[in-house]
């Protein structure tokens, strides 16, 4: 505020100056080059002592911006580089990546034929044990069968008697048999 009282109490002076110029012999355009030389310096000391730390810092952060932007551009150059070298390798990758597929797909191919010949394996013993108990149960029917026939038969024999010495043979045989157990 001083400065700015200062400068205009000495524009004002020169003003005051150039006006009695004719007095002390200095032309009009001699005042108004002192008048700029002085509004000038008042001006341009705020302006110089302002300006140069505003132009370093600004000079700082522009170096610091491009260092930045060298930091980010080493930086892209290294990530470049790295997706082309991803990309020589991308044929290789691929036939290993199809290799292990196929090496995967054999492993499960083997599995599941382990896995279906245990099933049919499974399957085979399960229906071999059905039919040995459908035999079984065949063979049980067909002897309880044979057996109703027989009494059948043997009924209609008995029904008509026996002969005389058949009666007598069949006693016989029993007495035996009883004879054998009592023994």
């Amino acid at each position: 505020m001083k400065r700015a009282v200062l400068i205009l109490a000495l524009t004002g002076a020169t003003a005051f100056g150039a006006e009695h110029s004719s007095e002390r012999g200095l032309s009009t355009t001699a005042w108004k080059w002192i008048n700029f030389g002085i509004l000038a310096a008042g001006l341009g000391y705020p302006i110089a002592r302002t300006a140069g730390p505003y132009f370093k810092s600004r000079n700082e952060q522009i170096r610091r911006e491009l260092d930045d932007a060298r930091a980010t551009k080493t930086r892209c150059e290294a990530q470049v580089a790295e997706i082309e070298s991803k990309l020589k390798n991308l044929d290789g990758e691929i036939a290993a990546f199809e290799k292990e597929s196929l090496e995967l797909v054999a492993r499960e191919g083997e599995r599941l034929r382990a896995e279906t010949g245990a099933t049919a394996a499974k399957i085979e013993a399960r229906t071999a044990r059905e039919i040995q108990a459908l035999t079984n149960a065949a063979r049980a029917e067909l002897k309880a069968e044979a057996a109703r026939i027989a009494l059948d038969l043997a009924q209609k024999r008995l029904s008509g008697g026996l002969p005389e010495g058949a009666q007598s043979g069949l006693v016989k045989t029993f007495v035996a048999d009883l004879e054998k157990v009592g023994a």
